[in-house]
């Protein structure tokens, strides 16, 4: 009886690990193209990303308004990242909205891209990441 419930378990737990290795990848460059959000108490901040190496990107702030900004990326899938050039910075490092926030632009920004059980996040280490819509 114990030995039949051990394999079980120890089944159970091997398909656990391969589902959650699986699913917590590197991302694959045909998998980048598309819309994101990451959503803050404030406001939203909903950047496209598109095939010709270019984004778009779009602050929302409640009672404020909203400013647009466009500019390029490049992927590094040996290093999981992507470079923006001449995005929009909203928030601080807490997560608060900066004062600036409608011509705070970033020249070269940097920024993890991973695969999240099955979401594609940018910039997961932040408070507020951007997490990609599904359309």
């Amino acid at each position: 009886m114990w030995k039949k419930m051990t394999r079980a378990l120890n089944f159970i737990m091997i398909i656990l690990c391969i589902v959650s290795t699986l699913a917590c990848t590197h991302v694959n460059p045909d998998l980048l193209y598309g819309t994101y959000v990451a959503a803050y108490p404030f406001g939203t901040d909903t950047l496209t990303i598109g095939r010709e190496r270019h984004f778009s990107q779009r602050i929302e702030v409640t009672g404020q308004g909203a400013q647009t900004f466009n500019g390029t990326w490049q992927y590094s899938q040996k290093d999981s990242s992507i470079e923006f050039h001449g995005i929009g910075s909203v928030a601080d490092g807490f997560g608060h909205l900066k004062n600036d926030w409608r011509t705070d632009v970033i020249e070269n920004s940097f920024q993890a891209v991973e695969r999240s059980w099955f979401k594609i996040v940018i910039n997961s280490g932040a408070r507020v990441p951007y997490v990609k819509q599904r359309l």
